[in-house]
């Protein structure tokens, strides 16, 4: 019962014009920049094992994602309830952009990759809420999302001059 009140409500906060357009609002465009990032951040892990020092980099995925969980949950239950595709649909999300990183692995060589990136699990594991949101703005200047995003409404017009 709690479960469906939680779900209930999370629908109600959804811009129901940019789901009918099929489109993304702004509040899917960040959650898919967010799990795009932390998708990211698990390749370069994975891949690369420890910073240019010699330091594991599990340890500093693992407090990026407990320090941003609860915005991680947010984003994933929002692109779920917009793609209405419930858990199957995340993970086919998260694979493509696991997938795209690993592409980028494959095409720069294992070691191009992590002499570029395996800093940056590092430096996310520090970002504050704020920092988290400005690196999911100039990712997604860099990144198109999964869908496209709906047309901003222009202003309208006054008489103001």
């Amino acid at each position: 019962m709690k479960y469906a009140l939680f779900a209930l409500l999370g629908l109600l906060t959804l811009p129901l014009p940019a789901v009918a357009a099929g489109c993304y609002g702004a509040a899917e465009q960040e959650a898919s920049q967010l799990v795009r990032l932390h998708s990211q951040l698990m390749v370069i892990t994975l891949s690369c094992r420890t910073t240019d020092t010699g330091e594991p980099l599990p340890p500093a995925y693992q407090k990026f994602t407990q320090t941003h969980l609860q915005a991680i949950k947010d984003a994933e239950r929002r692109l779920m309830l917009w793609h209405k595709g419930g858990t199957g649909k995340l993970d086919r999300i998260r694979t493509d952009f696991s997938n795209e990183y690993s592409r980028e692995l494959a095409r720069m060589s294992p070691k191009g990759y992590c002499d570029a990136y395996r800093n940056y699990v590092v430096t996310a594991s520090g970002f504050s809420q704020p920092q988290l949101g400005q690196e999911l703005q100039k990712m997604a200047a860099g990144y198109s999302a999964k869908v496209k995003a709906c047309a901003a409404k222009p202003a309208p017009k006054t008489s103001i001059k």
